[in-house]
């Protein structure tokens, strides 16, 4: 990712860019958003690094996307194809999918299609963010918005991190900055808020506002809206002193799947099909009660299989249950403190 210097950002807000291509083919709208976006994510908002992996001038970028050039945009758009369809195939991570990663990704396919909202709960460790981030990767630059919901700082500190997203600056009022926010977001975008929680009303001069605003930004510009949340979000939007304030968000939501808190057999036979061909019922067993065993979830049983599937391979053995169960219980030894 190119590092932004000081004057070398991108000076067109994803808002310019929607009004600016509005005539063009809707084909075309699609790629020069993606781009944009693009731009934002890969290339780290630099002017001069985009220039570059362009292949074009800044002036010619800019006309085109302010619907400026003045002149056919066909050698330009296929340029622009061509290095999508190039960083598509390139930009793959390694992502275990599982019935649990399925499911959020069609959940937020609805997001997508129908521009609802949509929530998704969970324990931690139960792949909510690591899912909605693959799906965010999968599914254009610039198009999904993710945010993760600040801890602290209000409305003031959520505009400030989706208005990045958007390339909006900070040095504006908070009415302002929603203003660009609102002309930056259409039905073509999801919405991605991650710890949703976060944004509750909580210590001094609690208010709801960051909440109003999200629910007022979907109803104003039709764009879909993911929450990724904890069953603490869950109940205190429910039956919390602050419920009777949610009923018009809680409204809003068309759809909530709620992540059961223990793994299922089919789930862990497809994360341990990551580490070897065809695991065996008793590695199965084995990974299922670990993961059921604590909190840490998906991420601290990947982290015992890893480290099982290392050990396998360098005796030249095929991964089993007693590789994990040493592997597990090596992780145990590590954090056991005598107390006498």
């Amino acid at each position: 990712m190119a590092t932004t210097r000081r004057g070398d950002g991108l000076n067109i807000t994803r808002g310019e860019v929607i009004a600016g291509i509005a005539d063009y083919p809707d084909e075309d709208q699609d790629a020069l958003l993606w781009l944009h976006g693009y731009a934002m994510d890969a290339l780290g908002g630099s002017r001069t690094g985009f220039c570059e992996w362009l292949g074009v001038d800044w002036t010619t970028a800019t006309r085109v996307w302010r619907g400026k050039y003045g002149a056919s945009i066909e050698q330009y758009m296929d340029r622009v194809l061509y290095l999508r369809r190039k960083a598509e195939l390139t930009n793959r991570t390694q992502f275990v999918e599982t019935i649990i990663t399925r499911k959020i990704f069609q959940l937020c396919d609805v997001a997508r299609d129908t521009g609802a909202m949509v929530m998704v709960s969970g324990s931690s460790g139960r792949s909510k963010t690591f899912s909605v981030r693959e799906w965010q990767r999968r599914n254009n630059h610039g198009r999904a918005l993710y945010v993760y919901a600040p801890e602290a700082g209000g409305l003031t500190a959520f505009l400030n991190a989706l208005g990045r997203s958007l390339v909006i600056s900070a040095r504006q009022t908070n009415r302002e900055i929603a203003e660009a926010i609102e002309k930056g977001l259409d039905y073509r975008n999801v919405l991605i808020i991650d710890e949703v929680a976060h944004l509750m009303p909580m210590g001094r001069g609690p208010t709801i506002k960051t909440l109003e605003f999200i629910r007022g930004l979907h109803d104003r510009t039709g764009c879909g809206v993911v929450l990724v949340a904890t069953p603490l979000f869950e109940r205190q939007l429910e039956g919390g002193k602050w419920a009777r304030w949610f009923e018009q968000l809680q409204g809003r939501v068309e759809l909530h799947m709620r992540i059961p808190q223990q793994f299922s057999r089919l789930e862990i036979a497809e994360i341990c099909s990551a580490f070897v061909d065809d695991p065996d019922p008793a590695l199965i067993r084995t990974a299922r009660d670990i993961a059921n065993a604590r909190k840490g979830g998906v991420r601290e049983l990947f982290r015992h299989l890893g480290r099982a599937a290392q050990a396998a391979g360098k005796l030249g053995d095929t991964l089993t249950a007693d590789h994990l169960k040493s592997a597990h219980k090596f992780a145990q030894d590590l954090l056991s403190i005598p107390k006498d």
